[in-house]
């Protein structure tokens, strides 16, 4: 259940998370004993604290991206700043925190939602992210190919070639 936020930022909140949590409530109906072995703990309510999420992005950001996480999103810093930092607090302060995933998990994740996406930009720096902090090239290969059946065989071509293109670099 704490993959929905994270890939609702990516793909769009309304349709995917009603979709997602729909399907999900129709599954705990069936199985009542899989949603009581839910830890309740990473999705109580807890106060938010901005200043401590916009910290905690700005730590994830630097874990994610080192050198260049002050300029990762450079465009839309300078076109959006407030936005930016409401985002950046939100997604990697508050949802990247969630304790269900751990860092590679979530990466499998958001790597899996920018390949149906179609996204090659933002692909391209979240593989670079994944391989600075331990995902492998054969990991990073594994997930796109698993797309296939999911996102589509051309989502899964163009993905490829966009971690071949990343390995060629020299940086996986």
């Amino acid at each position: 259940i704490g993959i929905f936020p994270l890939l609702g930022f990516t793909v769009g909140f309304p349709p995917m998370e009603v979709d997602a949590f729909t399907a999900i409530k129709g599954v705990f109906k069936e199985k009542p004993e899989w949603e009581a072995a839910i830890p309740k703990e990473g999705f109580a309510h807890r106060p938010v604290d901005m200043e401590e999420w916009a910290r905690k992005g700005k730590e994830m950001k630097q874990r994610l991206w080192g050198a260049e996480a002050a300029t990762v999103d450079a465009a839309a810093q300078s076109l959006a700043p407030d936005f930016m930092e409401l985002a950046d607090a939100y997604l990697y302060g508050g949802v990247w925190q969630l304790p269900g995933l751990d860092l590679k998990q979530k990466l499998y994740c958001v790597i899996s939602a920018l390949t149906a996406l179609g996204n090659q930009a933002q692909l391209r720096r979240y593989i670079k992210a994944a391989l600075r902090v331990g995902v492998t090239r054969q990991e990073v290969e594994e997930v796109l190919v698993q797309c296939s059946g999911y996102a589509g065989l051309s989502a899964s071509l163009n993905a490829l070639a966009t971690a071949k293109a990343i390995f060629d670099e020299g940086k996986g």
